[in-house]
């Protein structure tokens, strides 16, 4: 069918099944009936391949399509944790949602070799920005808690007795 000769993913199979179809080209009605037999035998034989290699292609399919869909709804959940308006984190988000599209778009194509392809590049994409999103949020964690340090030391520097004091007003109000 036009199905299976233009799908990609079965490229090899029809590949065989032509070859050995046009091995027995040869044998007509005028052939010799054992001839004939064995030309039958031969393409009975080489359709039943045909059959089982395409069965062992699309269980490879769906499975590479279940595991690239599921590191696709992975990348969608990390690529919603990238929200802070750092350039390093736009940049991985931007980065991220380019990939995710790549992957879609060979899910689309439901090509076996794009599919590996793709899940490979996502995985690895996914793995470096989880990294990334790691460091920074110890980095802002880090920065957060020096800044709630900055304010309790204010906090204790404005003690009454300074926030009283008029030579200090100028200096309480900046603060």
């Amino acid at each position: 069918t036009p199905e299976v000769k233009n799908n990609p993913n079965y490229s090899a199979l029809v590949r065989d099944l032509t070859n050995a179809k046009d091995a027995k080209k040869s044998v007509s009605e005028s052939s010799n009936k054992s001839d004939i037999i064995a030309a039958n035998q031969a393409l009975q034989q080489a359709l039943a391949n045909a059959n089982n290699a395409k069965t062992q292609v699309d269980n490879e399919n769906k499975s590479i399509k279940q595991q690239l869909n599921a590191l696709i709804a992975k990348a969608n959940t990390l690529s919603g944790k990238l929200t802070d308006n750092d350039n390093d984190i736009k940049q991985a988000k931007s980065s991220l949602d380019a990939e995710i599209a790549n992957a879609n778009k060979a899910v689309n194509q439901n090509n076996n070799a794009l599919m590996n392809s793709s899940k490979s590049s996502l995985d690895a994409k996914i793995t470096d920005i989880t990294k990334k999103l790691e460091a920074f949020n110890a980095t802002k964690k880090s920065e957060f808690t020096k800044l709630q340090e900055t304010r309790s030391n204010i906090d204790k520097f404005l003690t009454p007795e300074v926030k009283n004091n008029p030579n200090y007003s100028a200096l309480v109000r900046d603060l």
